[in-house]
């Protein structure tokens, strides 16, 4: 039976906000899922590929501006060569104004499904394609299902936003369970939801995989991102990944017991080139652990300055610190009663991190001789 070349994608999640980064670095993440589009749309022309499937969230949101859709469109006209099939998922749901119902607004060489299972033949590609797009953000009964029309000499191919659950799971994102990938007689379901790349799986006869966002949207979602592209015959799964991601998410630990702050850097500095990234282009946790002094904690600003060359880090302290009261001039000092006062809290509510955070800042704020206003120094702490 012949082949089909496919590209499988899913979760690009485009015009994401990244809310919780600087505007700055928020402008350019958007900027990296645009890429990554873009790569998808060179590799269907270098490849020559015959049908990309793109399986939901192509859009983080149910309205996407207008510029963006734009570019999309005029992004998957540039591929008349290559059948694009778009399952709209949880997050760019095919809702009743959706722009997925503007038909003519798409390319020739588009189909959206935008209801429940159904299918297309395309015999010029030998493909039965098949598919189901959400039509709300909750989609908790299941959308694939056996069929007697998959009796056909066509290839049969899926593909949609769904999760994949154990057998007496529930799921309010299109559940789907290994018995019934085994039971719905394709020859491969592209998947779209999950962010995490699976291994190109098998249940039964039938091939199946999510291949994980192509750019990861944090730092849940590290190392290499990308899609599947390759053949699909008749009995025979000959898909590779293809790595795209422009930036890495990346964690670091380091025990700060017994190093200076210089040290502390040092560290982090083997621990990037250990790693063979290129920090300028990634974006990294750093979580420091241990215990320190007061002259060696690290502040979030001073590792930004020391990391400048870090295209974006974030500083998880979760170290202990060493906390030595005044001696020169008694114990009766504002920063001694201070030790004292947050000391106690500390010890009432041990589990509460933004007290030992507190202690730590206000120390640093000692340290950096932050000027004291109150007109009696014995006044209790707030």
């Amino acid at each position: 039976m012949e082949s089909v070349s496919i590209l499988h994608c899913a979760d690009l999640h485009l015009g994401a906000p990244f809310s919780g980064l600087p505007s700055n670095i928020a402008a350019e993440r958007a900027n990296d899922l645009r890429r990554a589009f873009l790569k998808i749309i060179e590799l269907c022309k270098t490849e020559k590929i015959q049908l990309l499937l793109i399986a939901g969230d192509l859009f983080d949101s149910l309205h996407p501006p207008d510029a963006l859709t734009d570019m999309v469109r005029n992004a998957l006209a540039s591929i008349p060569g290559t059948f694009i099939a778009i399952a709209p998922g949880n997050h760019d749901a095919a809702v009743f104004d959706s722009l997925y119902r503007y038909h003519d607004g798409w390319p020739r060489n588009v189909y959206v499904f935008t209801g429940g299972f159904s299918y297309l033949d395309i015999p010029v590609l030998n493909v039965r394609l098949w598919g189901a797009g959400f039509t709300n953000i909750y989609q908790d009964k299941p959308m694939l299902a056996e069929s007697r029309y998959t009796d056909t000499p066509l290839l049969n191919i899926c593909v949609m936003h769904a999760d994949l659950i154990q057998p007496g799971g529930v799921s309010q994102y299109n559940p789907v369970t290994e018995e019934m990938i085994e039971k719905s007689g394709m020859d491969y379901l592209a998947l779209g939801h999950i962010h995490k790349r699976s291994e190109i799986r098998r249940a039964g006869a039938v091939y199946f995989s999510y291949p994980g966002s192509p750019e990861g949207l944090g730092f849940d979602e590290r190392g290499e991102r990308g899609v599947y592209l390759g053949e699909i015959s008749r009995g025979v799964c000959e898909l590779r990944f293809y790595a795209l991601n422009r930036r890495t998410f990346m964690d670091i630990g380091v025990d700060t017991t017994g190093l200076q702050r210089q040290e502390i850097i040092t560290r982090i500095h083997d621990e990037l080139r250990a790693d063979k990234v290129r920090s300028a282009d990634n974006l990294i946790r750093v979580t420091l652990t241990g215990t320190v002094t007061e002259e060696s904690s690290i502040s979030p600003e001073y590792a930004a300055a020391a990391l400048s060359d870090v295209f974006y880090m974030v500083l998880s302290d979760q170290t202990v610190m060493d906390v030595q009261p005044d001696t020169i001039r008694g114990d009766f000092t504002l920063r001694n009663i201070f030790i004292k006062k947050m000391q106690e809290r500390i010890n009432q509510n041990p589990s509460d991190e933004s007290l030992k955070l507190a202690m730590k800042l206000g120390l640093r704020a000692f340290n950096e001789k932050v000027g004291y206003t109150g007109s009696d120094s014995r006044g209790s702490l707030a």
